[in-house]
C-alpha cells in the first residue's frame, strides 16, 4: 500500500500537452476576446470531459496562458477533482522551482561533471571491445509515454519510484541531429493586431512546436540524483546486448524522473527510451 500510495502521489503532478495549450487559446478567438464567452466555451469544454489527465491538463494550460487562478482555471481544475484528481492547483505546482528542467535553470546552476576532460563536443569512448562497442552502453526500452511511463518493457515509474522513492533516478534527454536541416527553425515577428494579447504566440512555443516536428529526441534513465553527463554533451551510444551502435547524440536537458511530465510540452509525449547499462 505504501509503494502504491508514494507512486499515485508522484502521478498527480501532471503536465499539460501542447494540445491543451492550443485549445485553451481557442478560447479567445472563438470568444472575440470577451472574457465571460471565454468562461463560457471552457464551461461547455469541462462538462464534456471524462478523463482526468486532460482535465487537470486544461487547467494547468489555463494557468500558463491566462496566469495564476481564475475562473476558466477553477472550472477545469473543480472537472480534475471530480475524476480524481488529488494534486495542488495548477498554478502552485507550476511555480514550484522542483519542476524546473535542467535546460532552464541558469547556466551555473545546471549540473557540471567533476572530470571535464570528456567535455562538450567530445565523445567518450569504451576500450576493449572493438570500434563498434565505442561510447555508453545502453538498453532499449521502446517508446516511453512520459504521462503514463509505460514502455513495451515495462513501466518506468511503478518500477523505479518505487525502487528509488529518494528520487535517485534521473531522465536525461539527448537529441540525434542526424540528417537534419535546421535553417528554417527562426525567430519571427508574430502580429498582434486584432488579436487577444493573450493569445499572441509566444516565438519560443511556437520553435518548440517546430523542433518537435523536425528533431529527434531520445530519454536515457540514469540511476542516480544527478545525471550522467551535461547539457552541451555530445556522446557515442551502443546497444548493451550486440555492441551495435545507436547513434551520436547532443545532450539537451534533464530532470528527475518524479517530474518526467515536464518534458512532454518541450520535447513530446512518447520517445524512444533507453537504460544506461
Amino acid at each position: 500500500m505504501m509503494k502504491a500510495k508514494f507512486i499515485q502521489e508522484s502521478l498527480n503532478e501532471l503536465a499539460y500537452e501542447p494540445k491543451d495549450l492550443k485549445r485553451v487559446r481557442d478560447f479567445a478567438t472563438k470568444s472575440g476576446g470577451d472574457f465571460q464567452k471565454e468562461v463560457a466555451l471552457a464551461q461547455r469544454m469541462a462538462n464534456t470531459l471524462t478523463n482526468m489527465d486532460k482535465a487537470i491538463g486544461r487547467a494547468e494550460a489555463a494557468a500558463e496562458v491566462y496566469g495564476g487562478w481564475n475562473e476558466i482555471v477553477e472550472i477545469f481544475y473543480n472537472k480534475a477533482k471530480e475524476l480524481g484528481f488529488q494534486g495542488p492547483p495548477p498554478g502552485e505546482r507550476l511555480e514550484d522551482p522542483k519542476h524546473v528542467l535542467g535546460s532552464k535553470l541558469p547556466p551555473e546552476q545546471q549540473y557540471k561533471r567533476q572530470h571535464q576532460s570528456d567535455g562538450p563536443g567530445r565523445r567518450r569512448y569504451g576500450g576493449g571491445y572493438g570500434r563498434s562497442w565505442n561510447g555508453n552502453a545502453i538498453l532499449p526500452l521502446g517508446k516511453v509515454d512520459l504521462r503514463s511511463g509505460d514502455s513495451p518493457m515495462f513501466n518506468v515509474y511503478d518500477t523505479w519510484l518505487s525502487d528509488r522513492p529518494d528520487d535517485s533516478t534521473t531522465v536525461e534527454v539527448w537529441r540525434d541531429n542526424k540528417g537534419i536541416d535546421t535553417r528554417h527553425i527562426e525567430v519571427k515577428e508574430t502580429p498582434t493586431t486584432g488579436i487577444s494579447s493573450i493569445l499572441a504566440p509566444k516565438p519560443k512555443e511556437e520553435i518548440d512546436k517546430q523542433k518537435r516536428q523536425f528533431f529527434n529526441y531520445k530519454v536515457v534513465f540514469t540511476s542516480g540524483k544527478n545525471p550522467i553527463h551535461q547539457i552541451g554533451d555530445q556522446q557515442s551510444f551502443y546497444h548493451d546486448q550486440n555492441g551495435n551502435n545507436i547513434g551520436d547524440w547532443e545532450m539537451v536537458d534533464y530532470v528527475p524522473l518524479k517530474h518526467m511530465k515536464e518534458l512532454i510540452l518541450p520535447y513530446g509525449k512518447k520517445l524512444s527510451g533507453y537504460v544506461y547499462k
